[in-house]
């Protein structure tokens, strides 16, 4: 039970909008942290490896040096939220190593591969069902967010769990575990097709790739893919087939009709997978086992080999291939209007590579510590070659390299070797290779997106890595002492009460956003003052402040309250243009200019602001 306590945060973080605002990072760090002292106070035996160390480690350092980072940040407001949400990411490796135990990981990535399933079957309703859940996410021209709200997010998600669910369906000991594991697989690789993303698509070979290669029983791999493939690639096929289930713009009664077509052809595919692992699967397994497979690496590089001389033979020569399609990722496309499946077949990054050549700029100016956590969206304004707005860099590696430096950068790496290392110490184990995959799943699909940010997502491939650890860890480790156990309770204390601090801040925050817009300007006003004594470095406070006191009447008390928000993140635009829409004559001219220096495409001198979201 203590295995599936880890998962349930991942759930309420992706109920969450998958845990982006902040708001909801105080009450999961606070889950997580309640879960390492009940392991530290009421467990018998506490190990920790070395690996477990050095993952714990490297992500401990790395959430030290982005709260640090304020000293030298650009945008030292944004930093202790970064920071905030790194802290996060440290209580649930910690309560994932203390709380787990080897033989309870199998557990633990079946509750998470159920979460996961959960999670996207929710979001499938709105697919199937518009009339009673319609989607009302005009920016994602109708593609599948909910309930994270991003649609790449989500099909990621569903990617890492479907190579969850084909390891669990290997490693599950009864039938009812394998065939609920092989009918999850129905449900999540649909769910990825409606959100019609492409860099998860990759991500989800390359994960099946990297699982492939570790793994040492390969061949009950493959035999798995055989069984238990038809079904969610018939599911993808078929939903692919249904016009009015594509279009950006549906019918509603096509849509309507075609959603319980496929909702009643996916129980049924469900039930076939179902029965096809608990059938089925054993008995290939064992005349699997009597199947000579030699070379099946070298086999697996002849087959790469092939694809590749095949893919020259019928697109050309390779390097033209490859410059039409950096030339066609390098350019960002009108929006796909009609049918959503057209998209699938660009190459197109959406202005991917402006944002990397930015952050990469960013880290050429600041070569030795970055330029600070949270950094980036700032130096994107000043720097921007189009008017599109990125909040980050669309990298996960590309962005800690600017905005933290190369020790960031290797802070991150030291976390990503211990999970490889473990993982090839327990490559024997099906289930092990499959939570890999999962992690390459992830490490691949953050180098193109924003996935960090995310933390329902990431805190997912967090588990996985970490139950790899685990795992290699075995009854090895040294036993942790009362003074070990107490320095522990003491420190999971303190960063609790650095949790509430944030908690009741990020909350005062949102709720003043909330009444805002609600029209009650007193409340907001009132829950503004709040955040900005729980946050006091924060500028966000004192900018719903001014804003709350400008729709009740107030210049002169808004004025007051921008100019605080000035002080404290002098490098923010919004905030010098609302402090100019307050101010008049000499005032008025410089928060004007600054505003210009900050954010030069915005347009500001002609009364016009770019608030466009390329995310």
């Amino acid at each position: 039970m203590g295995a599936l306590a880890l998962v349930v945060p991942v759930l309420a973080l992706a109920a969450a909008d998958g845990g982006y605002f902040a708001e909801s990072w105080g009450w999961a760090t606070l889950a997580y942290l309640w879960l390492v002292a009940l392991a530290l106070i009421t467990r018998a035996h506490v190990r920790l490896g070395r690996l477990d160390l050095a993952l714990l480690g490297s992500v401990s350092a790395l959430a030290m040096l982005t709260l640090v980072s304020v000293v030298w940040s650009s945008s030292p407001s944004q930093t202790p939220l970064e920071a905030q949400r790194a802290l996060l990411y440290v209580a649930a490796i910690g309560g994932v190593l203390l709380l787990t135990r080897p033989s309870s990981v199998c557990t633990l990535l079946g509750g998470l591969t159920a979460g996961i399933t959960i999670v996207c079957a929710w979001g499938l309703v709105d697919r199937l069902f518009p009339d009673g859940t319609p989607v009302s996410d005009a920016v994602g021209a109708t593609r599948l967010a909910e309930p994270l709200g991003y649609w790449n997010a989500l099909g990621l998600f569903s990617a890492m769990g479907s190579l969850l669910a084909y390891g669990v369906a290997l490693q599950a000991r009864t039938a009812f575990g394998r065939g609920a594991a092989a009918a999850a697989m129905v449900v999540l690789l649909p769910t990825l097709y409606f959100t019609f993303g492409r860099a998860a698509w990759l991500a989800l070979l390359l994960g099946a790739g990297g699982a492939l290669l570790l793994v040492s029983a390969r061949r009950r791999l493959v035999t798995a893919l055989v069984v238990l493939g038809s079904p969610p690639v018939a599911a993808v096929l078929l939903s692919s087939r249904l016009d009015a289930l594509s279009a950006s713009s549906p019918s509603a009664d096509a849509a309507a009709e075609q959603g319980r077509f496929l909702a009643a052809a996916l129980l049924g595919l469900a039930l076939i997978a179902a029965l096809a692992a608990a059938v089925i699967l054993p008995r290939a397994h064992v005349k699997a086992a009597s199947v000579r497979l030699p070379h099946t690496r070298l086999a697996a590089v002849l087959g790469v080999v092939g694809v590749v001389v095949a893919g020259a033979v019928v697109l050309g020569n390779p390097v033209r291939v490859v410059d039409r399609g950096y030339e066609s990722f390098d350019k960002r496309p009108s929006p796909v209007r009609g049918d959503l499946r057209a998209r699938l077949l660009t190459l197109s990054g959406s202005g991917r590579v402006d944002a990397w050549r930015v952050a990469w700029n960013d880290y050429r100016e600041n070569p030795l510590l970055g330029s600070g956590a949270g950094s980036f969206e700032q130096y994107w304004l000043e720097h921007r070659p189009t008017s599109v707005n990125f909040r980050d860099a669309h990298s996960l590696y590309l962005e800690t390299l600017a905005e933290l430096g190369p020790l960031g950068l290797a802070f991150l790496g030291g976390a990503v070797a211990a999970v490889v290392v473990a993982a090839l110490r327990v490559r024997r184990n099906p289930l092990a290779a499959c939570g890999f995959g999962a992690v390459v799943c992830y490490l691949a699909h953050a180098g193109v997106d924003w996935d960090w940010e995310m933390p329902a997502v990431t805190i997912a491939a967090l588990i996985c890595g970490a139950s790899l650890v685990v795992l290699s860890r075995g009854e090895e480790g040294s036993e942790a002492g009362w003074r070990l156990r107490a320095g522990g309770v003491g420190l999971t204390v303190a960063l609790g009460a650095a949790a509430v601090v944030g908690l009741v801040g990020n909350g005062a925050l949102a709720t003043s956003i909330t009444d805002l817009g609600a029209g009650d300007y007193r409340s907001a006003e009132r829950e503004a003052l709040r955040a900005s004594r729980w946050a006091p470095w924060s500028a966000e406070p004192w900018y719903m402040l001014g804003e709350a006191r400008l729709a009740m009447g107030e210049p002169l008390r808004a004025r007051r309250a921008f100019r605080m928000a000035t002080e404290r993140d002098p490098r923010n635009w919004v905030v010098w243009a609302e402090l100019a829409r307050v101010s008049e004559g000499r005032d008025q001219r410089q928060a004007l200019a600054r505003a210009f220096v900050l954010n030069p495409r915005a347009g500001i001198p002609n009364g016009r602001r770019d608030d466009g979201e390329g995310q």
